[in-house]
């Protein structure tokens, strides 16, 4: 073999050396880099989802406090009488007349929250409306309205309207037990002050009376100034004291009436005797939904959520 030869198997050696160093580079180092390189990548990206779960979980738990704190009770009978006088404290305060506060059946719903459906039957101005509205939206509660209905056969400036607010609350099941609707003083003080209140345009309109364009204000001002100190009207206990309860404790049947005078609650049973206003009988049987009673040798009917005055306009009998 000559030199010429020796020099080009040379060659070709070293070229096949290179080529085989090349693969064997790649194969034992630059492979597992890429490999390594592409799962901290992969690391990465799931730590980054990890963030971004955990962050919707801190989010999810936040809310959960936030709506837990403007749940009802947990306990559904505490929830429903508690809810039941506040309807019937914000209806009078709003200027509502003859409020009839009806609770319709419980839904529970899964193991997450109850709802408490309510409807609203009352007499008012359009003022007395829009006030009701507002102290139900301001209120810090879990609730909604889902229908409002509004009739009205009066003509004059400010006509009477026959309303009936369907609505409904939630309780969660995960709600501290507590004895009041709201869970401190500062979530019952909601309520804006007058002129924060937006619909001083809509009672310059009545949307009742065709071709009525808003009042006249020379004349609504001098009525105010003339009725500026109206004399207080007598109170009426027997129409302050509703049946807000009929609940089953220990396998024996209760009644609560309130007494929205003094804010006083009183419980009766079965064969119990009663005194609301000027008006004395005896308990005769305690339904779900109603409580029969005897006044005077008559048997009367009383619907949850009605008081004692309409329980006497409600039957044909007079006392």
């Amino acid at each position: 073999m000559n030199k010429r030869e020796r020099i080009l198997l040379a060659m070709v050696v070293v070229i096949l050396f290179l080529l085989s160093a090349e693969s064997l580079i790649t194969e034992t180092i630059l492979q597992p880099l890429d490999e390594r390189e592409a799962r901290v990548a992969d690391l990465e990206q799931r730590i980054q989802a990890n963030d971004r779960s955990f962050t919707r979980i801190q989010v999810a738990q936040k809310q959960q406090k936030n709506l837990a704190v403007r749940s009802l009770p947990a306990d559904p009978s505490v929830a429903s009488t508690l809810y039941q006088n506040w309807l019937l404290e914000t209806a009078a305060d709003s200027g509502l007349d003859e409020v009839i506060v009806t609770p319709h059946r419980v839904v529970p719903e899964s193991d997450a929250f109850v709802r408490f459906p309510f409807s609203i039957q009352a007499s008012t101005t359009l003022k007395g409306l829009c006030e009701f509205m507002h102290s139900f939206d301001q209120a810090e509660l879990l609730q909604k309205i889902t229908q409002v209905s509004v009739e009205s056969n009066d003509r004059s400036r400010d006509p009477r309207l026959q309303i009936t607010v369907h609505l409904e609350a939630i309780a969660l099941d995960q709600a501290e037990p507590r004895t009041t609707l709201f869970p401190d003083s500062e979530s019952h003080a909601n309520a804006e002050p007058d002129e924060e209140k937006n619909y001083d345009a809509l009672l310059q309109r009545n949307f009742f009376v065709r071709g009525y364009g808003g009042p006249n204000l020379r004349s609504t001002a001098s009525l105010v100034q003339k009725n500026k100190k109206p004399k207080p009207k007598p109170v009426d206990f027997g129409a302050q004291t509703y049946l807000i309860a009929s609940l089953l404790t220990d396998g024996k049947r209760e009644a609560w009436l309130f007494d929205r005078t003094c804010e006083n609650k009183i419980v009766l049973f079965e064969g119990s005797p009663f005194a609301v206003a000027e008006f004395t009988g005896r308990v005769a049987t305690i339904e779900r939904d109603h409580v029969i009673v005897e006044i005077e040798g008559v048997t009367k009917k009383l619907d949850l959520g009605r008081n004692f005055r309409q329980l006497i306009n409600a039957g044909n009998n007079e006392f």
